[in-house]
């Protein structure tokens, strides 16, 4: 579970810095740039989570998990209304943020042998 926690941390940074330099270097309009630039830091600030967390997931269970459903809500977001803002590589990125969801809410308690609620609540078992 480290191995796969820290390779979607990598992932997210490929996808935050190439985001971040098409906001910075790609974009004309105002508003590309801004978006662009705001899921850059996102993504990368979440590869540090990732990254850092997978180091010691008993200690950081939570924060992997919580990155967890964020995967969702974005999911959520590139399947709808993502489609008309990116195109056909909202279902790529969808599919894939969907997988990494349900590999850390499955992972992560089987793994550590915790529940889902105390993961996300980090209780003790």
């Amino acid at each position: 579970m480290q191995k796969i926690v820290l390779i979607s941390g990598f992932w997210n940074l490929i996808l935050g810095l190439g985001s971040l330099s098409s906001g910075l270097l790609n974009s004309e309009n105002p508003t590309d740039r801004y978006f662009h630039c705001m899921v850059g830091v996102f993504l990368l600030f979440t590869s540090a989570v990732l990254i850092v967390g997978s180091r010691d997931l008993q200690k950081y269970a939570t924060f992997v998990l919580w990155e967890g459903l964020l995967r969702f809500a974005a999911a959520g977001i590139l399947l709808t209304i993502g489609l008309s803002a990116i195109g056909d590589n909202a279902v790529f990125l969808g599919m894939t943020d969907t997988v990494w969801g349900i590999i850390y809410s499955i992972g992560l308690p089987y793994v550590l042998k915790k529940s889902l609620k105390q993961i996300l609540l980090d209780q003790p078992v």
